[in-house]
């Protein structure tokens, strides 16, 4: 029987989903093709080794086995976890045939084209709104799902205001004073 090697990957890595943009250095185990372990790179400039709870638990989530791999189109009624794998050809049919199905009934201002996290993907979320004939298209900011949340749970508990990430940064981590307020 002959027994496969763990290989380090010195690389770098978002955190996933819903992601952030810092691209922390990392350390990836990966053994029969598969990341078995991830820590963070000591001699990173920005993490310095620290990472977020979201990269440490990378490889729970990245074999999971409730992870989405492929498109799924729902066969039962609304909430009776029905449903059946589709090829990614029938998928974009699909949501070409909805989208241009709610532009006949309601016109393509009734559209609104949203951009989250993803800053490199701005261009082609517009190209595609305006093809669609909708003037509509939001950038939602990123840091109202995380880094503002983040920055009112430290703020709160520790009474500081944490400069950029708590993982990035100096190995000693900037903060900034928080404005006490009284009681009335």
């Amino acid at each position: 029987m002959t027994s496969s090697k763990t290989t380090i990957h010195k690389t770098t890595t978002w955190s996933p989903g819903p992601g952030c943009h810092g691209g922390c250095g990392v350390l990836a185990h990966v053994k029969d093709g598969k990341l078995v372990k991830i820590e963070g790179d000591p001699e990173h400039p920005m993490n310095h080794g620290r990472l977020c709870a979201r990269v440490l638990a990378m490889t729970q989530y990245n074999d999971h086995p409730d992870r989405l791999r492929y498109p799924m189109k729902r066969v039962g009624n609304r909430g009776s976890n029905q449903w059946e794998r589709i090829s990614w050809d029938e998928a974009f049919d699909l949501i070409e045939k909805e989208m241009k199905q709610i532009r006949s009934e309601y016109g393509p201002e009734s559209m609104v084209f949203n951009v989250g996290t993803g800053r490199d993907i701005y261009p082609w979320v517009c190209m595609l709104a305006y093809a669609y004939g909708s003037p509509n298209v939001m950038f939602g900011l990123t840091g109202q799902a995380c880094y503002g949340p983040r920055l009112a749970a430290v703020a709160t508990v520790r009474e500081i205001l944490p400069y950029l990430m708590p993982a990035s940064g100096s190995k000693t981590a900037m903060t900034i004073p928080v404005m006490k307020y009284r009681n009335v």
